[in-house]
C-alpha cells in the first residue's frame, strides 16, 4: 500500500506576548477536543504561506492586516495514522489584535504563554511547532 502524504500549516498567532490557543470541537475530522493553533490542510498547487493566511480568515475571520508575519520554521513531518505522512509548515505571526471570533471547528479558546501550553492538552506534535520556530524554553521576542 502507498504512503499517503498531506500537506498542512500550522500558524502560531502572539498578541501581547501569549500565543492563541483554540480547544477542536468533537465534530472535526482530526484530533477533536484536542487543543492546537490556527491549522488546516493546504491545498494542491497552494503555498503554505497563502495557506496560512486562508486558515487565518477561515477560522478567526481575520483580514491579513490583522497579522504580521514574523518568522517561517522549518517543516517537519508527523504520522496522523498508518500510511500517512503530513508535512507540517509551521509560521509566527503577530496579531493586531485580542478579540477571537471561533468558527465551527473550535469550541473555545485562550491567549497562553508558551509555558502554559503545556498544561494543555494538545495535538500530536504540538511541541515541534513550537520547536521548529524558536520558541520552546525561551522568552519569545516579537520583533
Amino acid at each position: 500500500m502507498a504512503m499517503r502524504r498531506f500537506r498542512a500549516v500550522s500558524c502560531v498567532l502572539m498578541f501581547e506576548g501569549k500565543i492563541l490557543m483554540l480547544k477542536r470541537g468533537t465534530n472535526v475530522r482530526t484530533n477533536p477536543g484536542l487543543w492546537s493553533v490556527v491549522a488546516g490542510e493546504i491545498d494542491a498547487g497552494e503555498k503554505p504561506v497563502d495557506t496560512a493566511y486562508r486558515e487565518i480568515g477561515e477560522e478567526l475571520g481575520w483580514a491579513r492586516s490583522n497579522v504580521e508575519l514574523l518568522r517561517e520554521g522549518s517543516p517537519f513531518e508527523v504520522n496522523p495514522k498508518p500510511g500517512s505522512v503530513t508535512s507540517v509548515y509551521t509560521f509566527l505571526f503577530l496579531a493586531s489584535r485580542g478579540d477571537v471570533k471561533l468558527n465551527e471547528e473550535h469550541t473555545e479558546y485562550r491567549w497562553a504563554s508558551v509555558g502554559e501550553t503545556s498544561a494543555l492538552d494538545t495535538v500530536p506534535k504540538f511541541d515541534e511547532v513550537l520547536r521548529s520556530l524558536g520558541m520552546t524554553g525561551c522568552t519569545v521576542s516579537e520583533s
